[in-house]
């Protein structure tokens, strides 16, 4: 190697220390880590691969995310149509209205349970009651 290639060499090294220092590492494993954007939302904001952030995370012991979609805080539109209409019909005539199984409709009213009144609740418990 003559001292060209050093001296290139070595202001590739100095660019990566000054863009990458050690306050912005921690500032983008922070973020990360308070969930405030995904990895790739940061790797867009910083310049920089999603797969950087997840080695500097590995490297200073920051706990690996969960893979997958972040679990919905609320029912979508058409779950609270299906959790309206199960106040007044079955689960077998909402699941026809809205193109899925009754069962289906069972698992939206029973992840949504909370969002639905405590009134409707019990007619939804009358109701089946009496399918049975």
């Amino acid at each position: 190697m003559n001292n060209t290639d050093h001296l290139i060499e070595q202001r590739k090294l100095n660019r990566y220390k000054k863009r990458n220092s050690k306050a912005r590492i921690q500032s983008v494993l922070e973020k990360r880590a308070l969930g405030e954007r995904t990895s790739s939302g940061l790797a867009r904001e910083y310049g920089i691969s999603p797969s950087t952030i997840s080695v500097w995370a590995q490297k200073y012991g920051f706990p690996k995310l969960q893979q997958g979609r972040r679990p919905a805080i609320k029912p979508s539109k058409r779950h609270m149509q299906i959790l309206r209409a199960t106040n007044s019909l079955t689960y077998e005539q909402v699941g026809a209205i809205h193109g899925v199984s009754k069962q289906r409709v069972a698992n939206v009213v029973r992840r949504w349970r909370s969002f639905i009144g405590k009134s409707a609740r019990q007619s939804t418990k009358l109701r089946d009651a009496a399918q049975i």
